[in-house]
């Protein structure tokens, strides 16, 4: 007889983009040493993008064992890491 259920259903989406930086660079860069000292910026506001979007160079993955470090080399042919 006291029994009662509901459900519940929401969702939300948020979009946007930088349209203006008032400074020459029409960047404002996020902060520096973040990740571990010594890294730069994984963040950044940028002019046509969204509000903080996450920055950082493309890689084709993460070497995952000492094999692979050994096995990383560079354009001359010579191992990448010491």
């Amino acid at each position: 007889g006291d029994f009662k259920y509901g459900l519940t259903v929401s969702g939300a989406a948020n979009k946007n983009k930088v349209t203006r930086v008032a400074n020459a660079d029409g960047i404002i860069h996020g902060l520096s040493h973040v990740l571990s000292q010594g890294t730069s910026e994984v963040s950044r506001a940028q002019i046509g993008y969204p509000i903080g979007y996450f920055y950082g160079f493309k890689t084709a993955g993460i070497l995952q064992n000492q094999q692979e470090v050994a096995a990383y080399v560079g354009p001359t042919g010579q191992p990448y890491f010491s």
